[in-house]
């Protein structure tokens, strides 16, 4: 088991660990070159590949990972194949599941010129695309701290 102090520590690193503690996920990020995702224990050991050129996740169960990748939320096994399922063709945001792992809920970047993020339910099983409301992202919170998750110099407020 982890304790709160290594949980901090891991989290502090960019190293996310399981409800279990067992394993950890990471993303090797750099200016210019491709997004790797890899897990491991707890020890460093038993290194596994999940994806490339890929951003937001969330553990779905210990065995599989949602990330968003190359055109859509994909369901990768924690095997380092790196085979994934594509679960829906979509524009990159920060996922979560709902209780339950069918319903997945999401949010989007700012778009067009009136700035509007949209906020998604989705239905996995069946491919049901529900909108929940779309918001303005006023240029101002660019330059916010609150909430704002920095990216490659692009600020934002996540809504999910």
């Amino acid at each position: 088991m982890v304790s709160k102090k290594e949980r901090r520590i891991l989290s502090k690193t960019g190293m996310i660990d399981l409800e279990d503690g067992k394993q950890f996920l990471v993303f090797n990020r750099g200016r210019g070159v491709p997004t790797y995702v890899y897990t491991a224990n707890l020890k460093g050991s038993d290194i596994r590949f999940l994806a490339k050129d890929s951003s937001h996740y969330e553990w779905r169960d210990p065995e599989h990972v949602l990330i968003w990748a190359y055109d859509g939320y994909r369901l990768y096994k924690d095997d380092g194949s790196g085979k994934n399922n594509v679960i829906w063709k979509s524009c990159n945001g920060h996922q979560t599941h709902l209780p339950g792992k069918e319903w997945i809920v999401t949010d989007t970047y700012p778009q067009g010129k009136n700035r509007e993020q949209v906020v998604y339910l989705f239905h996995a099983p069946t491919g049901k695309k529900v909108e929940l409301g779309r918001f303005h992202s006023p240029r101002s919170m660019e330059t916010s701290s609150l909430l704002m998750e920095n990216t490659g110099g692009m600020d934002r407020l996540n809504l999910v």
